[in-house]
């Protein structure tokens, strides 16, 4: 799906536009199985983890915000660790974006396939310590699970941005719930609302499944976001032009 010709300002992310040609249209399908990743990510660190968020960066911030105005802040170790990894995550893929191009108006940059692919890597790790047992271990242990899956959120949102598409968030969403609202009360774009709305549903869409999966077959609960990334890799791979 794409957006008429014409570069369009984005409210809720500098500098990012539709002009084609210039960056890749990246499937409105794509963007939302990410951000159901996304969201699947956030329930499982929030109610099997002890209490944090691993794309919600803003959230953490509150809740670490909370944690150091008591008396005893221990509560502050799985925020600040989800803050801290999330920037090496979002640091590591920037630097390997930073040479990203689109090859087409079909297409996107190869490295933000290989940093998705990294990203699905580091959710195998969070799976493989899940099943080990981690997730029922300690504050020390659960911090690993934290710590990983923060990782791959700040890659993946390091990605998303690197195609400088407008409404393509799928991590930090309120600027995008802002933007959508604003646009339905002035003149959006049809398909840039569309692919707000779309991220947005999903990303709750995924915080349900998790929950479900939590609830009823909880060995398995992380399997969600890879499952969702390796299919938005795949999603985008069948619309990728064959190579002469």
């Amino acid at each position: 799906m794409t957006d008429s010709p014409g570069p369009a300002a984005d409210p809720g992310r500098p500098g990012g536009h539709d002009e084609p040609g210039r960056h890749p249209p990246m499937p409105t399908i794509s963007l939302g199985l990410l951000a159901l990743g996304a969201g699947a990510t956030d329930a499982l660190s929030w109610a099997g983890l002890g209490g944090s968020f691993t794309s919600v960066m803003t959230g953490n911030l509150v809740l670490l915000g909370l944690a150091l105005g008591e008396p005893a802040p221990m509560g502050a170790v799985r925020p600040a660790v989800a803050i801290c990894a999330f920037i090496v995550g979002v640091y590591v893929a920037a630097l390997w974006l930073r040479r990203a191009r689109a090859e087409d108006a079909t297409s996107w940059p190869d490295r933000v396939s290989v940093t998705l692919g990294m990203v699905a890597l580091v959710q195998v790790g969070v799976l493989l310590c899940w099943l080990a047992g981690l997730g029922d271990g300690g504050p020390g242990q659960q911090s690993v699970l934290i710590a990983l899956s923060a990782i791959a959120m700040g890659a993946q949102s390091a990605a998303v941005s690197a195609l400088a598409l407008a409404g393509a968030a799928t991590t930090y969403l309120t600027g995008t719930l802002a933007s959508l609202t604003t646009e339905l009360a002035t003149t959006g774009r049809p398909a840039t609302m569309r692919r707000r709305f779309t991220v947005l549903l999903a990303l709750l869409l995924g915080a349900v499944l998790e929950a479900a999966l939590l609830t009823g077959v909880r060995p398995v609960a992380p399997a969600l976001p890879l499952v969702a990334t390796l299919a938005a890799i795949v999603v985008m791979g069948l619309r990728r032009p064959a190579r002469p």
